[in-house]
């Protein structure tokens, strides 16, 4: 008789597609943490503990990582920058003790500091300077004003 050769088929991970199913549909790192949470355990299985400590022996630590790990920033150049800049954002100018680090996501390339509100701004209008400029050309003759005073009156 012939023999009969199945091909297998590795399944995928509900949570996760790109790993490997372990059981209950979930990849081994949601498996293992639902079952600790099953069993009234820690989830991270001490890796709490570990970050706690950590972070009471060196403080820095998450801020310098972050820096480098994000910007390829040391903290002694992010504070060059910063005591350059004033310790203040480098678009309205509001001082603050912590400013984000403003790159360009295309190239990587650093700009400056600025605070969270301006960061986000920026980001929102995708970096696009034509659509700033739009936006301050909208806040300074807006349409509705144009067209009240086109009217002759109010409404």
């Amino acid at each position: 008789m012939g023999e009969r050769q199945t091909e297998r088929v590795e399944r995928k991970a509900t949570c996760h597609p790109d790993r490997k199913h372990r059981a209950l549909g979930l990849c081994y790192s949601c498996y293992t943490m639902a079952w600790r949470i099953k069993k009234g355990l820690d989830p991270l299985g001490g890796l709490r503990a570990f970050a706690d400590k950590r972070r009471q022996e060196d403080p820095g630590y998450g801020r310098r990582y972050g820096l480098q790990k994000n910007h390829g920033l040391s903290l002694e150049d992010y504070q060059r920058l910063w005591m350059a800049q004033s310790g203040c954002c480098a678009i309205c100018r509001t001082p603050l003790d912590i400013l984000d680090v403003d790159h360009d996501h295309h190239t990587g390339t650093i700009r400056g500091l600025l605070c969270t509100w301006c960061n986000l701004g920026i980001g929102l209008f995708h970096d696009n300077v034509v659509r700033l400029g739009a936006a301050i050309t909208y806040l300074a003759h807006p349409p509705m004003l144009q067209i009240v005073q086109g009217s002759g009156g109010g409404a």
